[in-house]
């Protein structure tokens, strides 16, 4: 049976690649669909990772397998890393709503919680994917029978798993009591420290929900109103700037407030579109909120304008308008 499974692995090698390639790409473009920056979601860029054939057969005769072709599911697999616990169940959504495949979860670390709650150890969430259908990728053909070992895991848990792994779980020799007291405690504050950045970023959105649902509002109204077959938004400036001028136009009602003055306006749009062509202001949604201060705090927005780089570009939003440009200009 080994003999049988090596001279699988061996021509089929390529597909076991092929499909976790296949894997790895179908969920980052899950994770873009659900509007995350896979750059940024992932804390570390995913790798796909083809067992060895000596790592194959170890594997077999030290878990005494006896059919590897149905008990061995981790010959390709592919490891996400994410910031927090809450994020896991975001990639947990995209692998089990997808039709593509047949997701099975193979370890699972709240059952794993529920079942030893004294228990601090090596935490992943496992899963094991095989296609529906016969796919087609990189000119081969993946069938049913090549499985995907997908395992999900905090930074945190990321960490300890890198450390552990080999001189915890996989030693040469016995491992002290003393070295696993310490790693258990070192595992129990990870938790800890997952637990209390997930209530920090809990009450962080509290905190700028107003000023997060004031931005898409704006961007939607951006959208609907400058049409481009592509948006360069830069999130962090228009958050800085919302900030800056929250004051002035009240994000309690300030979307009603630029919406009406955009309604009544519409004949700007197409200068807005013009310039949105060369000029980074003109490509941000802010530029919307911008042309309605000039018009009503004309005076303070330049005030108070931060960005000595682009104060030409706030004088094209003030000739845009035709509304006088303030002293700091």
């Amino acid at each position: 049976m080994i003999d049988d499974f090596i001279r699988h692995y061996r021509s089929n090698r390529l597909k076991y690649r092929a499909w976790g390639d296949f894997v790895v790409d179908e969920i980052s473009k899950m994770l873009v669909v659900r509007g995350y920056d896979v750059g940024t979601f992932l804390k570390v860029p995913p790798q796909v990772r083809v067992k060895s054939e000596s790592s194959i057969a170890g594997k077999i005769v030290r878990y005494d397998i006896k059919n590897p072709f149905q008990e061995i599911v981790d010959v390709v697999g592919v490891r996400f890393v994410v910031l927090l616990t809450t994020d896991i169940k975001i990639l947990e959504e995209c692998i089990t709503s997808s039709g593509l495949w047949v997701a099975k979860l193979t370890r699972d670390i709240e059952e794993r919680q529920r079942n030893n709650p004294e228990l601090f150890d090596y935490q992943s969430t496992h899963y094991s994917l095989s296609p529906v259908q016969e796919i087609k990728h990189s000119d081969l053909s993946i069938t049913s029978e090549f499985i995907c070992e997908v395992q999900i895991r905090t930074i945190l848990q990321h960490a300890y798993a890198e450390l552990t792994h080999d001189n915890i779980y996989k030693p040469i020799k016995e491992v002290s009591k003393k070295a696993k007291r310490i790693v258990a405690r070192s595992m129990a504050l990870m938790e800890s420290t997952d637990h209390l950045f997930c209530e920090t970023i809990v009450e962080l959105e509290k905190d700028n929900r107003q000023r997060n649902d004031f931005y898409a509002s704006l961007s939607n109204l951006y959208k609907q109103a400058i049409q481009a077959e592509e948006y360069f938004f830069s999130d962090n400036f228009n958050y800085e700037i919302i900030e800056i001028y929250s004051h002035l136009v009240g994000l309690d009602d300030g979307t009603s407030k630029v919406i009406e003055y955009w309604e009544l306006n519409k004949i700007l749009l197409p200068r807005v579109q013009q310039y949105a062509r060369d000029h980074f202001l003109f490509k941000q949604p802010v530029c919307l909120l911008l042309c309605w201060l000039a018009e009503n705090s004309g005076y303070e927005t330049t005030k108070i304008w931060p960005y000595g780089s682009l104060l030409e570009e706030l004088r094209l939003i003030y000739s845009t308008t035709g509304a006088a440009i303030g002293d700091g200009l």
